[in-house]
């Protein structure tokens, strides 16, 4: 006889929801969402079989409770058991609740309750149904079989819908004030009264002034119309709506508002918010996107990567449209926006109402003037110095002045040489080359680290350095031959840079190297970066191909993957264990979580020496490249052989070596392991900040990958919301990457004796089309 025994597998029910529901929704204010968001879905169910009645949503909070009532379609006994108290089999996914365009899928139910709550009491009643229910769960009775009461009431006067009372854990964790600043972005954009504590929440109305209605576009996948309005002065206010919206001839419910104020773009379906979506936008437009086809996570921290994509591309069109409006109007010549992405999209038909300077003259002519038939008609003069200029100034020839700015110089330059207006000779020359004999010995060294630290930093190979005498009193010189690939840089060795590496090599060698290579990148990099050869492309699709394999790489294994709603799938199936579940559910909360104290701040002078004596604190190139207002790619700043705990750089010394900024912050490892390949090579930041997020946009010098890094903050940014693009100043470390700190959250990023600073980081990585 067999000794054999068998059991069944057991767990503690009360403890697995208070895991799961504070893993899933941390914070009474989710708890109180995902009620509202219940609210809003029961009343959109309501309405499609009942379009006469008059929808609300009353929310009331007092110091232990918070009582959500909705006359949406209610609940019935078979609801309330086989879907609101039972996790992961949703009521939503039917016919007729995806036709009434519900926003939630996942069947969290009673879930998000429980880990901020001790009792959630319900009374429903279903429309169309004769008996209303009450229902109470406590959670220290959750463990019990049959704790949860279900109890018919036959009352006629209860009205439909579904009236919840929830008991808070923790008495006073929610406040009024809190809930309306906290459910602003969720509710603002629904047609639906929502009143709490008896106020009514303001709703936000799409209003604008239309200059442009109803304007068509089509291209090869995108079709929609188009509702624009802007002003007549800077900075300029856009407003645009993006509706009748079909991919490939299939109609899309919904729309897009996109504005010039809003520093971020939030996710809607049916106008209640999921998620912020990161978007890159050279016209740095915000807003909404009101769509049926956002899917967001079980967590709502985000919408998923096909919903991103799906917006990305839409937004990309969008701003391309909008390019083609505003090239029509003389404002554009004035519009950095416009310029910006001119000069990264050139095409000659948008370029006609930008201005150009004729030489010598306080005078200026629309590059639309200028066509091939009168192209005969002028020269242009392109980095030309002024007394050389000086001599065509009463001379027949009508000579342009290429601006100086690097948006408006490459439009510039683009347009005249499309149309055959010819460049008069530049006359900046090579007085003199050096030979390599002819050179002292310091010279000889600062040639060959300058060539060195070019080749081993920026990847290029096709190039020189020499020292030579150059016309015009410069600098620095760069010619290149575009058909052999190839440039070459001159520096005069009269160049006061080179004296104060030279001076430094022979009294602190220890420094020599990290100084040339803050030489190349602030003062060089700019000189050569236009004239890199054709190897950039192939080196921009290897970076893409790496970031794009690496994106598996540091996650939970295979047989843990999977959304939410996928994973309690398997957990009622009996395909992973509820031990396994609560280990995917902790495991996805906490993936992405940095804690700072103040022992990891300290100065930048322990990653970067010499920063405050830095020769080029005083030099006129690099403080010139500094304060242009043209942001372009830029190298990171390398100190590979560095390795630090801190996670705080900070530093007094305003240096064109740190880009003018005087606080850094570290990226999480996750982040350093799997995109540092990216920051190796120049890129572009543009930093959002609001309440409690705090986003980075990283894009790479040809436009084609973007990285965001999405800060959610525990601890709120006082009154600050802002946003703006700002000259890269990356620092690379052995182990560490920093990213500079925006003067207006300085003050948040002090950190004090014994204060900590929590949050969790989300990235991802976009390939732009």
């Amino acid at each position: 006889m067999s000794d054999t025994m068998y059991v069944s597998m057991e767990f503690d029910a009360k403890q697995m929801i208070r895991l799961l529901g504070n893993d899933l929704y941390d914070s009474p204010l989710a708890m109180l969402r995902e009620n509202v968001q219940n609210a809003y879905d029961a009343i959109l169910e309501r309405k499609l079989i009942d379009s006469d009645f008059e929808p609300y949503i009353k929310i009331n909070i007092t110091n232990e409770q918070i009582v959500i009532e909705d006359n949406g379609i209610g609940m019935n006994k078979d609801i309330l058991a086989n879907n609101y108290w039972k996790a992961g089999n949703s009521g939503k996914n039917n016919p007729q609740s995806i036709a009434a365009g519900v926003v939630g899928h996942f069947g969290i139910g009673a879930l998000a309750n429980f880990g901020v709550c001790t009792k959630l009491e319900i009374q429903t009643h279903r429309y169309g149904e004769k008996t209303a229910y009450t229902s109470e769960a406590q959670r220290e009775k959750i463990n019990i079989k049959n704790s949860i009461p279900v109890t018919p009431i036959e009352n006629q006067s209860i009205p439909y819908g579904t009236c919840i009372t929830v008991t808070l854990d923790q008495p006073g964790s929610i406040s009024v004030i809190n809930a309306i600043n906290y459910l602003r972005q969720y509710i603002e954009y629904i047609e639906i009264p929502v009143t709490i504590n008896g106020q009514k929440f303001p709703q936000k109305k799409i209003d604008f002034v239309k200059k442009i209605i109803a304007k068509e576009v089509t291209d090869s996948r995108l079709s929609y119309k188009l509702d624009i309005g802007y002003n007549n002065q800077f900075p300029l206010s856009v407003d645009i709506v993006i509706y009748d919206i079909a991919i490939q001839g299939s109609p899309i419910n919904g729309y897009l508002y996109l504005n010039t104020r809003d520093k971020g773009i939030l996710g809607l379906r049916n106008g209640f918010g999921l998620a912020s979506i990161n978007v890159p936008s050279i016209y740095e437009f915000g807003g909404i996107v009101n769509l049926d086809n956002l899917v967001p996570t079980a967590g709502r921290e985000a919408v998923s990567r096909e919903s991103v994509s799906l917006v990305t591309s839409i937004v990309q069109s969008v701003e391309s449209s909008w390019t083609s409006v505003i090239a029509e109007d003389p404002i554009c010549d004035n519009y950095r926006n416009f310029l910006q992405y001119l000069y990264s999209h050139f095409n000659i038909a948008q370029a006609s109402h930008i201005n150009i300077k004729y030489a010598n003259e306080d005078k200026y002519i629309r590059l639309g003037n200028i066509t091939s038939l009168n192209a005969s008609e002028f020269k242009y003069a392109d980095g030309v110095d002024s007394t050389v200029l000086a001599k065509f100034k009463n001379s027949e020839n009508n000579v342009l002045s290429i601006s100086d700015s690097t948006y408006r110089k490459r439009i510039q330059r683009n347009y005249l040489e499309k149309i055959g207006v010819k460049s008069i000779p530049n006359n900046i020359q090579v007085i003199r080359e050096y030979e390599s004999k002819e050179l002292t010995i310091d010279q000889f060294f600062i040639v060959n680290e300058l060539r060195s630290i070019i080749e081993e930093d920026y990847y290029v190979k096709d190039f020189d350095v020499k020292f030579a005498d150059i016309s015009h009193m410069l600098n620095v010189f760069v010619t290149h031959d575009l058909n052999k690939g190839i440039f070459c840089i001159y520096i005069s060795p009269n160049n006061s840079d080179i004296q104060r590496l030279i001076s430094i090599r022979n009294d602190n060698y220890r420094l020599f190297t990290p100084l040339a290579k803050d030489f190349v990148r602030v003062v060089l990099y700019q000189q050569f970066s236009a004239f890199i050869p054709k190897g950039v492309k192939e080196r921009t699709d290897y970076i893409s191909r790496v970031l794009h394999n690496t994106k598996d790489e540091y996650i939970i294994p295979y047989e843990m993957t999977g959304t939410m709603d996928e994973m309690i799938g398997k957990l009622r199936a009996d395909e992973i264990t509820p031990e396994e579940f609560v280990k995917f559910a902790k495991a996805e909360r906490n993936k992405h979580q940095q804690t700072i104290n103040q022992s990891q701040v300290g100065d930048v002078s322990e990653v970067i020496t010499n920063i405050s004596n830095n020769t080029l604190n005083v030099s006129e190139d690099a403080i010139k490249n500094v304060n242009n207002e043209d942001i372009m790619p830029m190298p990171s700043i390398l100190c590979l052989d560095v390795e630090t705990k801190l996670r705080i750089l900070k530093t007094d010394v305003i240096t064109p070596v740190l880009q003018n900024n005087k606080m850094f912050m570290a990226l999480t490892d996750k982040m350093v392991n799997q995109k540092r390949i990216f920051f190796s090579n120049p890129h572009t930041t543009r930093i959002l900040w609001s309440m409690h997020r705090l986003i980075y946009i990283f894009t790479d010098a040809m436009g084609k990958n973007t990285l965001y890094y999405d800060l959610e903050l525990t601890r709120k940014i006082p009154d600050s919301t802002g946003g703006k693009s700002i000259r890269s100043a990356t620092i690379l470390t052995k182990d560490k990457i920093f990213v500079p700190i925006v003067p207006e959250l300085y003050t948040y990023f002090n950190l004090n004796v014994d204060e900590k600073l929590k949050f969790f980081v989300h990235f991802d990585e976009i390939e732009n089309s």
